[in-house]
């Protein structure tokens, strides 16, 4: 392979190395995808060692994602607001809608004209 696919190879490794995966599966992802292991082992080579060390995420803190529910001492924790659901009409049953108004415009139009023109 090219020097570009190998660069790629590298960027992808890293990724998966600081989303939490660790080098061998990561490698092993790539090697499925269908990159040769020659070309994986070369690109592991241009990796740094300390990129190399797979770091576990930490979750994020409740207090950081929702400061504004603390609880207070015996009071209880605010009910969160369930998010409104719209129906979704179906396309059919909105094109049927659609050509009953339509009819119905062109019927009051033609006796619109037939009570002018008697």
């Amino acid at each position: 392979m090219n020097r570009e696919d190998i660069e790629g190879i590298v960027g992808g490794l890293k990724n998966a190395i600081e989303r939490g995966a660790n080098l061998e599966k990561a490698k092993n992802t790539f090697l499925n995808a269908g990159y040769s292991q020659e070309d994986i082992d070369e690109a592991v080579k241009l990796i740094p060692e300390e990129s190399k060390k797979t770091e576990k995420l930490q979750e994020p803190s409740a207090h950081l994602i929702l400061p504004s529910l603390k609880q207070e001492a015996g009071k209880p924790l605010p009910a969160i607001p369930k998010p409104e659901i719209q129906k979704k009409k179906h396309p059919v049953q909105t094109m049927l809608l659609l050509i009953a108004i339509i009819i119905f415009v062109l019927m009051l139009t033609l006796l619109g004209a037939m009570f002018l023109f008697k």
